[in-house]
């Protein structure tokens, strides 16, 4: 109960440390500063804000974002601090337009340890589902967990999906409703398992780069490998157009197939030259590489022929070579399907 009372009594002074409600007199209060910090609403508008909790037991703390400076603290990337604050009731006259009535004075450092969430950033492969080896292929399901940004987002190994972290504790995770989109593959039989198990993920563990992810019944439902990119090209980190498909020249349009490849997020963008796309770096290593299933506009061109045949190559893609300025890309088969042209 002490314990509830006290998160209470913290809520209210976050949330006056967003706004501009005051309070009075003075006090020291205790809190546990977050090992990252994340995007989140400041009243002007986007802001990065430290993530804090009251609560001694991390176990399952409930966390708030944080939108004060606190004086004299040093914020450490990839640390759980545990402090002591004096927070201090200002005047009117003190308060400046939109900023807090309250002003918070590191005291001292109580503890501070390694913040093991920050294992889960990343991206993240599937290998193993309800106990069943998954057979590598092109459209494996993966995780994206980005913690600055409180989001996962993936795919199912059919469709793309997003959602807000709701919770994430030191062992508890719970991801919230996805959204996703809606497309109909071939054999949707392991989408429709993924999907299944992903919203019933109560809590996680991380060993050795590899992301467990279990029910409530604490039973480990989803086994992960963590991606790598140390091997891959970095020159294909950049933006292409189009100048053959399946070795057929692309004649000048006003607007070419375009591909932009971001190794920094796993993203991938681009056009084909009618809808506008993105999607998701599933695998790519030195020659290697698989797209997720793309999410794309839907949009009638006066000439779809282009376009279409552009998405079906893209969509055939699994290796790659980079060669004087020309990114070409191959289907499993060993056919060039795209060839390309650095242009930026």
């Amino acid at each position: 109960m002490q314990l509830k009372t006290f998160a209470i009594v913290l809520t209210v002074l976050i949330l006056q440390a967003c706004g501009t409600k005051k309070n009075a007199g003075t006090e020291n209060k205790m809190l546990w500063i977050s090992g990252y910090k994340t995007e989140c609403n400041a009243g002007a508008g986007k802001a990065t804000c430290l993530v804090v909790s009251s609560e001694s037991d991390l176990a399952e703390a409930k966390w708030d974002y944080f939108c004060s400076a606190i004086e004299d603290f040093n914020f450490e990337p990839g640390f759980l601090q545990k402090i002591e604050v004096q927070v201090i009731a200002l005047s009117g006259n003190q308060v400046a337009a939109d900023r807090s009535s309250l002003r918070y004075k590191l005291l001292k450092v109580l503890e501070k340890k390694k913040d093991p969430r920050l294992e889960l950033q990343g991206d993240w492969t599937l290998t193993k589902m309800n106990d069943v080896v998954l057979k590598t292929s092109d459209a494996m399901p993966f995780l994206q967990i980005d913690l600055f940004k409180n989001q996962v987002s993936g795919s199912d190994g059919c469709d793309s999906f997003s959602s807000m972290i709701q919770r994430v504790n030191l062992s508890s995770i719970d991801f919230g409703q996805p959204i996703s989109t809606l497309k109909a593959c071939k054999d949707m039989s392991t989408a429709n398992e993924f999907d299944q198990a992903f919203v019933t993920i109560k809590s996680y563990n991380v060993v050795d780069n590899v992301l467990y992810l279990l029910n409530e019944k604490k039973k480990v439902i989803l086994t992960f490998n963590k991606k790598s990119i140390t091997t891959a090209d970095k020159r294909i980190h950049d933006i292409f157009v189009a100048e053959k498909i399946n070795g057929e020249t692309i004649g000048r349009r006003e607007e070419m197939p375009r591909l932009e490849i971001n190794l920094t997020t796993m993203k991938i963008y681009g056009t084909d030259s009618c809808n506008h796309f993105n999607g998701s770096i599933n695998n790519v290593s030195e020659t290697e590489i698989a797209f997720s299933s793309l999410a794309s506009t839907r949009k009638m061109c006066p000439d779809m022929i282009l376009p279409r045949k552009f998405d079906q190559a893209l969509e055939q893609t699994s290796t790659y070579k980079f060669e004087n300025l020309h990114l070409t890309l191959f289907d499993k088969d060993g056919k060039a399907v795209i060839t390309f042209l650095k242009v930026d």
